[in-house]
C-alpha cells in the first residue's frame, strides 16, 4: 500500500481531487456572495417599500387636513375663488388617484 502513495499516478490523482476540491470551494464562495447581494438588494428594495408606505401616510394625512381646513375655509367665506376651486380641484383629483392606495395594509 505504501508503495501505491508513492506513485506518479497516484499523485496525480490526489492533485486532481486537491484541484476540484479547491474549484468547488471557490465555486461556492462565488456563489454566496451572490446570494449575499441578491439579500442586500432585496433588503434595499423593502426598505425603499417602507418609506415610500411612510410617506404615502403622510402625504394622505397631510391631504385630509388641507381638505378639512379648506372645508372650514369654505364654510367661512361662504364660498371658493376660481384660483381657490381650482386649488380644491386638484385636492379632489389626488384624492381620488390615492383612493385605493391603503398605507396600512
Amino acid at each position: 500500500m505504501s508503495k501505491t502513495k508513492n506513485t506518479p499516478e497516484f499523485q496525480k490523482m490526489m492533485d486532481d481531487i486537491e484541484l476540484a476540491n479547491s474549484f468547488h470551494y471557490a465555486e461556492q464562495e462565488m456563489e454566496k456572495q451572490e446570494l449575499l447581494r441578491d439579500l442586500q438588494a432585496q433588503d434595499a428594495i423593502n426598505q425603499a417599500v417602507n418609506e415610500y408606505i411612510e410617506a404615502q401616510k403622510v402625504f394622505i394625512e397631510a391631504q385630509d387636513k388641507f381638505k378639512l381646513a379648506l372645508d372650514a375655509y369654505k364654510e367661512y367665506k361662504g364660498g371658493l375663488t376660481s384660483k381657490e376651486e381650482e386649488l380644491d380641484n386638484t385636492t379632489n383629483t389626488l384624492r381620488d388617484m390615492f383612493a385605493g392606495f391603503n398605507p396600512n395594509a
